[in-house]
């Protein structure tokens, strides 16, 4: 009972020391905003299809997306000034070092494949010595194929 009554005592004295100050407001004012800007619309760049094909032209390494996102930001002629100095890589390119850590993700594939295609062989060699096993015969087919 002493172990009860020493553990609520405790927790007492925990909740009696932990305060949580909190901040202070100065210009606090209730009630609804009276900004003259408040729900006034943003002003964004509209995009034009031809700004976009002379961004794609002027900058090949850009992808649809980013060229986009250039427009959104900048003016035509800033945004291929920005776009020029972006030093994107082209889509599906693998750096070097990376190849070289982790293997080229082709090769990988081809692995993955030899991998399988080697578990097939081996579940189909123990298919086959079972079947042989439970029969006797040296020779049977699979699905009209005689195997010897």
């Amino acid at each position: 009972m002493s172990s009860t009554s020493e553990s609520v005592n405790m927790t007492e004295e925990l909740s009696e020391e932990v305060v949580i100050p909190y901040a202070e407001i100065p210009d606090f004012k209730e009630g609804k905003c009276k900004d003259a800007d408040r729900d006034q619309p943003m002003s964004i760049n509209k995009v034009d299809f031809s700004d976009v094909a002379s961004l794609m032209t002027a900058c090949p390494q850009l992808d649809q997306v980013k060229a986009l996102n250039l427009l959104c930001e900048y003016q035509v002629d800033e945004a291929i000034k920005q776009g020029k100095k972006m030093n994107v890589p082209k889509r599906r390119y693998v750096p070097k070092q990376i190849i070289k850590l982790l293997g080229h993700p082709l090769e990988q594939d081809v692995v993955r494949g030899q991998r399988k295609r080697k578990m097939t062989e081996k579940m189909t060699d123990y298919v086959m010595a079972k079947r042989m096993k439970e029969t006797g015969k040296k020779k049977f087919s699979i699905m009209g194929h005689e195997i010897p």
